[in-house]
């Protein structure tokens, strides 16, 4: 039964990492925890060998035609560690506490709790260049799912917004 899961998992792999729909004008990806990740607009994986800032743990990470970089992850909170499960405030607390123990300075912060996200305007000093980025990030809770994703751009701010960031959160 192991080895099934695991051949399920390469034949989705095979067929849907990084698939763009020219019609649908989305990028669609099973992540390795066998998540769909449905990505407005057209993005590329990151090569994994390149530095970069790794703001979400394993999760995939995407780059797009103007060099904004996108790291995004699902998680299904009932086979998380979470003690908080489905409680956006919570996870938010936990999350926010995080923050400060790597460094990252909140600009500004959006709290839409009855859509069950939180959206956050970071900023923090880059692990591979020596400029500060400017991280648009949002957290939220869907169902039983998890849902993360943090955007900048190294050359300058992230065209990425936080209308994007909703639109990624109500696609998934």
């Amino acid at each position: 039964m192991k080895y099934y899961h695991i051949l399920i998992f390469l034949l989705l792999s095979f067929n849907s990492f990084g698939q763009y729909d020219s019609i649908k004008k989305t990028t669609r990806k099973i992540d390795s925890g066998l998540n769909e990740l449905i990505i407005p607009g057209k993005w590329e994986d990151l090569d994994k060998t390149n530095k970069n800032e790794n703001l979400i743990s394993h999760c995939p990470i995407f780059k797009n035609e103007n060099n904004t970089i996108l790291e995004f992850a699902k998680w299904d909170s009932t086979k998380l560690p979470l003690k908080n499960g489905n409680d956006i405030v919570k996870t938010n607390n936990n999350f926010s506490q995080s923050l400060k123990s790597r460094k990252l300075e909140i600009i500004s912060t959006e709290v839409i709790p009855k859509k069950n996200y939180y959206l956050y305007k970071l900023k923090k000093k880059s692990s591979r260049t020596s400029d500060e980025l400017i991280i648009y990030y949002i957290i939220g809770v869907k169902k039983k799912i998890v849902l993360t994703a943090a955007s900048y751009k190294y050359e300058k701010e992230s065209e990425c917004s936080f209308n994007y960031l909703i639109e990624l959160f109500n696609n998934n």
